[in-house]
């Protein structure tokens, strides 16, 4: 299978990764019984539309599902403007479109899988 990137970037647990590695594991909740909220939101003229309004939303939402995340809405909104210069080059003559997914991560009963492939990629 070749390996196509579109040189484009994302976010993934604390990390600017390549859009191509922004993967959900077989063993995350998300992926397992599809827990997990998102949020979605664009630009006009390159500026954040509503953003204000979509993160308090992504907050309420994780609120309900129970859902913890170690990020505040100002950190969100500075990785998302990184991602906006990280990305300049692919959006010059177009909007950024935007999709939080926040997930409680690893079943529990999977975690040491995890931490085996953690270990193996350092």
């Amino acid at each position: 299978m070749k390996n196509i990137s579109t040189g484009r970037f994302g976010y993934k647990n604390g990390k600017f990764l390549p859009e191509e590695q922004l993967t959900v594991h077989i063993y995350e909740e998300e992926f397992m019984f599809g827990s997990a909220v998102f949020e979605m939101f664009r630009t006009f003229k390159h500026k954040f539309f509503l953003f204000e309004e979509h993160i308090k939303r992504l907050f309420t939402s994780m609120k309900i599902y129970q859902i913890e995340i170690d990020k505040t809405a100002n950190e969100i909104y500075e990785i998302c403007h990184h991602l906006t210069e990280l990305n300049a080059d692919h959006f010059r003559n177009d909007e950024y479109r935007f999709m939080i997914k926040v997930s409680r991560g690893p079943l529990s009963i999977y975690k040491d899988v995890f931490a085996l492939e953690e270990n193996a990629c350092r």
